[in-house]
């Protein structure tokens, strides 16, 4: 192989083929530079004045010298270069090793199946006049399917997801798992035998009360109905008592239990509690938008540390350990266009075969956290499983290999000419040559021992490369690059070619491959809508009941989607105004009159009476009454217990003083 300077740099000959299918150029502006060079191509005579200035400053600057040994070893200690290929970490484990090169071949083989035998001939050169690679027009309209104006209102968005039907699918089976188990309570004193069926207003004001729990977070669940003096949220205890509120969030449920699971694997009946709910948001949320140019690829996770068979570990997502998905999502906005929740290896659970009898797919675990991704050092889990929305009531069975993975999520916008953005847990070879034949284009990072990246690419090492360096190879549709950064970036696109990128920072302008500075705005989609939610938290940090945090998480993704929709009409709104105003439309148009009037803020008016002075008119309801239940501890000075309460407050309260002091004081 040759790698050939651009600018005139010494040839670095090595003998590995007779024909050069790469070649180095230099990104690297020098310190004094104040100009910025966007979509510079190499192949201009202005580019090559450029780079051979760039070139001659930095071998002024070096002390590499490439007939002296000693001195590159010298060179490679002083910037602290690891001598290894960039291929995988020499410190994974063997386990990590095998597992990563039988899932890609598993995954090319996928794809082999996809491709005419004619697709698996990469003709690899450092000519970049072979390449042809351009980016295909976008012929689909994006935005939401639905018509909607100025006078949309946030409820009318949500409603779209969450419709009536989902509403008294989930009032249904809630009822039903509520009174199964009502009837199996022993205990005189349980909190279960004050259950009273729900109701669909009921249930949409729970749910308002979770976005309202999201937007002012505490730790303690039960300091919503507290008397926290300055700090007391007082019209908690109007929507709902906690008590009340705690019987809902404990027998939520969404499913029958009932239903015979005979024949399903062993994925489809972990996911079973939570699949109606998972199903019908996953199709409503591909159905109602359309998503720009730019999506990405990605997996989220859901912090669980509880026990659970399918639980991940991501060390570089927020949670660590959780329920992982998979996710496309739009890179501007982030909004979740398809998704699955990955369950385990599928199993399969014959007719006869019991719980004890069948694999354990938890025995072994492997933690990918060893293996380096060449542009932000991430990391992936073990297994990769897929499961596509279905008609049925029940998932479908998942499928294994990454590019299935990508097939099905991106199945729908193929031909269309989206650009997908995926990491190096993805990108092959061959699968970008797919994607391009169904008029999709992709680029993102690649892991180099990938099956048809040529040899020359897989054997280079940092010590071949200054910071600022790249090698490129190409042909007719794809193009490979190597970027020497801090480490050595690997990247692989089916339109970028070798144009230059500015950026400032600091004062200072960095040149990088546009590639890159292009990976770096569009790869965060999944990324982005993870902060978002998190900005808002529904799912608390502890629940009974892994499903249960799953549907929070889903409830908090549809209001993210239905802000999304919502801003193409209201651009300068922000989500938490969007969620403030969901959540009040919700509680007033499903509570009851009643509790409407009790909300609203009288105030004071002077009623003016013939021949008689004029008197103050109460706000509120601040009066005297007797509770229904045994003598309570006085909710002021916590020593006398009293059977008086306030009607306004629903606090017992001392007739003496502490009335007062309790209205005037706090």
């Amino acid at each position: 192989m040759q790698i050939v300077s651009k600018s005139g740099l010494s040839q670095i000959s090595k003998s590995v083929t007779a024909t050069p299918v790469c070649k180095k150029v230099i990104t690297k502006a020098p310190p004094a530079s104040k100009k910025v060079i966007t979509g510079l191509d190499y192949g201009t005579k202005k580019a090559e004045e450029i780079f051979d200035n760039w070139c001659k400053e930095l071998e002024d600057e070096s002390d590499l010298d490439e007939n002296d040994e000693e001195s590159d070893q010298q060179t490679a200690a002083r910037i602290d270069i690891n001598l290894e290929a960039a291929v995988l970490p020499q410190n994974i484990s063997q386990e990590a090793q095998q597992w990563l090169n039988n899932e890609d071949a598993e995954a090319d083989r996928t794809i082999q199946q996809m491709l005419p035998i004619d697709h698996f001939t990469f003709e690899w050169e450092c000519d970049p006049k072979i390449f042809s690679g351009q980016r295909e027009a976008f012929t689909a309209t994006p935005g939401p399917t639905f018509d909607m104006d100025q006078d949309t209102t946030p409820l009318t968005v949500f409603k779209n997801f969450f419709d009536n039907d989902l509403l008294d699918l989930i009032v249904t089976q809630t009822n039903k798992h509520s009174n199964i188990l009502v009837d199996k309570v022993t205990k005189e004193n349980s909190r279960l035998l004050k259950w009273k069926n729900t109701d669909r207003a009921e249930v949409v004001v729970f749910l308002a009360m979770l976005i309202l729990q999201g937007l002012a977070p505490l730790n303690v669940e039960y300091d919503y109905w507290r008397e926290n003096g300055y700090l007391t949220l007082k019209y908690f205890k109007l929507l709902m008592t906690f008590g009340r509120f705690v019987l809902i969030k404990r027998l939520l449920h969404f499913t029958d239990n009932e239903t015979d699971l005979t024949g399903l694997t062993d994925s489809q009946r972990k996911l079973f509690k939570i699949w109606p709910v998972s199903d019908v948001l996953n199709k409503r949320f591909s159905s109602l938008y359309i998503p720009r140019q730019s999506i990405a690829i990605d997996e989220s996770l859901l912090k669980w540390h509880g026990r659970l068979s399918f639980a991940q570990k991501i060390a570089t997502k927020a949670a660590k350990t959780g329920i992982k998905s998979y996710e496309l999502c739009e890179s501007d906005t982030g909004y979740l266009w398809s998704f699955f929740i990955y369950a385990g290896k599928e199993v399969k659970a014959g007719p006869d075969m019991t719980d004890n009898e069948q694999t354990d797919i938890t025995d072994d675990i492997i933690d990918l956290t060893d293996i380096e991704n060449t542009t932000n050092n991430d990391r992936r889990t073990t297994d990769t499983q897929q499961m596509t929305a279905s008609a049925s009531s029940l998932p479908p069975p998942p499928q294994n290999a990454t590019a299935q993975i990508v097939q099905n999520l991106a199945k729908p916008l193929l031909g269309k000419g989206y650009t997908l953005i995926m990491d190096n847990f993805y990108n092959s070879p061959l699968l970008a040559r797919y994607l391009k034949s169904q008029k999709t284009d992709c680029f993102g990072t690649l892991r180099v021992n990938r099956e048809f990246v040529p040899e020359a690419i897989k054997g280079m090492a940092k010590t071949e490369m200054r910071v600022g360096e790249v090698v490129q190879t190409f042909s007719r549709d794809l193009s490979i690059m190597l970027w020497r950064d801090t480490n050595i970036v690997s990247m692989i696109s089916t339109f970028h070619g070798g144009n230059v990128s500015g950026k400032e920072k600091y004062g200072k302008y960095k040149y990088k491959p546009e590639v890159v500075c292009d990976y770096n705005l569009a790869m965060g989609g999944v990324d982005k809508k993870d902060q978002l939610l998190s900005a808002h938290p529904i799912e608390r940090a502890r629940n009974q009941a892994w499903y249960k945090k799953v549907f929070r998480r889903l409830l908090n993704v549809t209001i993210h989607n239905s802000y999304v929709i919502f801003k193409t009409q209201h651009p300068t709104i922000t989500s938490r105004a969007f969620r403030q105003r969901l959540a009040e439309e919700m509680i007033k148009a499903y509570r009851t009159p009643q509790i409407h009037n009790t909300l609203l803020v009288k105030p004071k008016v002077i009623i003016q009476y013939p021949g008689e002075q004029s008197r103050p008119i109460l706000q509120g309801n601040h009066f005297i009454g007797q509770g229904v239940s045994k003598y309570k501890i006085c909710a002021w000075c916590h020593q006398s217990r009293t059977k008086y309460i306030c009607k306004q407050c629903d606090v017992s309260l001392c007739l003496e003083n502490c009335f007062e002091e309790y209205h005037t004081k706090h």
